[in-house]
């Protein structure tokens, strides 16, 4: 495919993230700033379909989306053998083998019917499908169907591979990026994590701005520490050191930036803890934070708690930033800045 392909866009996200997705699309010069891409919702994902790209030299770049790629065919209701003959003629110039994906959202499209007719009709017109290759999915929304050629998926996005180590519970990169892309570290800045888990969010911030002064992370568990130390073992000025997130001991006036998957007692603390812990955090971000253009991005599962605890901290204003499912439990993302 050329850098400007005459085929539109397709790109895939966590639900609730189509409108930070679109941020980095613009950020990476795939689009105007002006476009409005389409925007189509499946169960489990937010979709983005761009018709008119500027450029897909930063395709591969991109962060937020799970996956995304190039929609040979697309329509609505009914598809017409000449629609299939162009999208068969331009898979047909892939050099590998195609694996077939079929997802069905609503009741216009039957899952199976339409997997044994797209396939049949492909293979008809000579393209290769089997078992292990790159991936062709064929996205069947209500009334509308798109066939997308993948080009990108979140695990091959630059520095992720340098990720060594799991932990139940941590946050997918994705969601972790689309935290980044709205705090938008600048080169300079130190960015701190009080609770870091196994590193995410500084690995992310690392791949977007490789430029930052500090990157400091603390988590109260040993192991979490040691697993963060292992997926950061790449990135320049990261420091992880398992302490409490609420004490630091770091200088006065001297973050700029704090990013944080606060803690809310499901798969590690206390929910009955949120509100001490929340506010006990937000003391020790107020104390380190340096002032001018000082921001916090906070995901949290218990809104209560830290709207709680925001209301016992009259120099800090917040504004939602958006709303995401992980692994079935709400999460709100919000960016604290002082009034």
């Amino acid at each position: 495919m050329s850098q400007k392909p005459q085929w539109p866009l397709l790109l895939r996200c966590a639900p609730g993230l189509a409108r930070v997705l679109q941020h980095e699309m613009k950020f990476r010069k795939l689009m105007e700033r002006g476009a409005r891409p389409q925007e189509v919702f499946q169960r489990s994902h937010d979709i983005v379909f761009l018709k008119n790209i500027v450029s897909t030299e930063g395709l591969r770049q991109m962060r937020v989306a799970e996956d995304a790629g190039f929609c040979v065919m697309h329509g609505q209701f009914k598809i017409t053998p000449a629609q299939l003959d162009r999208a068969a003629e331009a898979l047909s110039k892939v050099k590998l083998p195609l694996r077939l994906a079929v997802t069905a959202d609503g009741k216009h499209f039957d899952r199976r019917d339409m997997e044994r007719f797209i396939r049949r009709e492909l293979q008809k017109r000579g393209v290769r499908l089997a078992e292990k290759g790159k991936m062709l999915w064929f996205f069947l929304i209500d009334g509308k169907y798109y066939l997308v050629l993948q080009e990108a998926e979140q695990d091959l996005a630059p520095f992720r591979r340098f990720r060594k180590r799991e932990r139940e519970g941590s946050l997918p990169p994705a969601i972790a990026a689309a935290m980044c892309f709205t705090a938008r570290p600048q080169a300079g800045e130190v960015l701190l994590d009080p609770c870091c888990g196994s590193g995410t969010l500084l690995a992310e911030a690392y791949a977007l701005q490789n430029g930052l002064a500090g990157l400091k992370g603390y988590d109260i568990d040993a192991e979490a520490v040691s697993c963060a130390k292992q997926n950061l073992a790449k990135a320049k000025d990261a420091a992880v050191q398992q302490g409490d997130g609420g004490a630091t001991g770091l200088d006065a006036q001297s973050v700029d930036v704090v990013l944080a998957n606060l803690p809310f007692g499901k798969q590690f603390g206390d929910k009955d803890d949120n509100p001490a812990l929340y506010k006990k955090l937000l003391d020790e971000m107020q104390r380190t934070a340096k002032r001018k253009n000082w921001r916090a991005v906070l995901l949290t599962s218990d809104a209560a708690a830290f709207k709680s605890a925001l209301q016992k901290s009259p120099e800090l204003k917040y504004e939602e930033a958006f709303t995401v499912k992980i692994r079935g439990e709400i999460s709100r993302c919000y960016q604290v800045t002082f009034k």
